[in-house]
């Protein structure tokens, strides 16, 4: 928790290839070769940095409903959604320094809603402040964070396409929106395709849109992680 206000959450997950290591750690009972596997899988670790509630003495999922929100802006930030939007933006920008997270997710998740349930302007010259403040904030600490170091990394933070609240009815699109990624590529930064999706059955939900979305936004590849590291995906 920070500033007893945001929640940040740092949600982790292995690779494919980490799992077959977790699957072997329990098979060998080799000493020597368990602590090597377990090295390895510390490697190909990655994480994936989040801010999805918004504490002010109740916890407001940002992701559970407008009327949370509502309530959350009209009780502790004076009914002033820009002021609930700032201080989310300040917290994400928060996240490398914070979580060393390799993968930076649904970067825009107050957006999640507005699409079918509108709360807030995301043309407001506010609200475009507040993402690019968080930005300026991400490619100024990511390289310094340990997840610049895992293997095949150049330094550059990685932005999550999320297709999550398409599979959930939510969007139409994914989030980030293309204006956001446009400018995460103009930066250097990478990007990500996660389904985000809590369920078997939609585990690759919009994929091919996200990767259209990336490609219209000016990306080439998305990253995905191997046995060897962070590795490029030609799109």
């Amino acid at each position: 928790y920070l500033n007893q206000q945001v929640c940040i959450g740092a949600f982790f997950s292995f690779s494919l290839y980490s799992a077959s290591f977790i699957y072997s750690v329990c098979k060998n009972k080799e000493k020597k070769r368990e602590q090597r596997i377990r090295k390895e899988i510390i490697l190909f670790f990655d994480v994936t940095g989040t801010v999805s509630t918004v504490l002010t003495g109740l916890d407001y999922y940002i992701d559970w409903s407008t009327d949370r929100i509502r309530e959350a802006v009209a009780s502790d930030f004076g009914g002033d959604p820009y002021s609930f939007i700032e201080h989310y933006y300040d917290t994400v920008a928060l996240l490398p320094k914070v979580t060393n997270c390799h993968i930076i997710g649904h970067f825009d998740l107050v957006t999640k809603f507005n699409e079918k349930e509108p709360w807030f302007d995301e043309a407001s010259p506010r609200y475009k402040a507040a993402a690019r403040k968080a930005l300026d904030r991400i490619f100024e600490t990511y390289p310094l964070s340990r997840a610049s170091k895992l293997p095949g990394s150049d330094g550059m933070p990685i932005f999550e396409i999320n297709t999550g609240a398409i599979s959930r009815g939510w969007r139409t699109s994914p989030y980030p929106a293309p204006e956001i990624l446009k400018e995460v590529r103009r930066r250097g930064g990478h990007v990500m395709i996660n389904s985000d999706s809590h369920a078997t059955d939609t585990i690759d939900f919009a994929f091919e849109t996200a990767a259209k979305l990336a490609r219209a936004c000016g990306f080439t590849s998305v990253k995905i992680i191997t046995e060897r590291g962070i590795e490029d995906l030609h799109i």
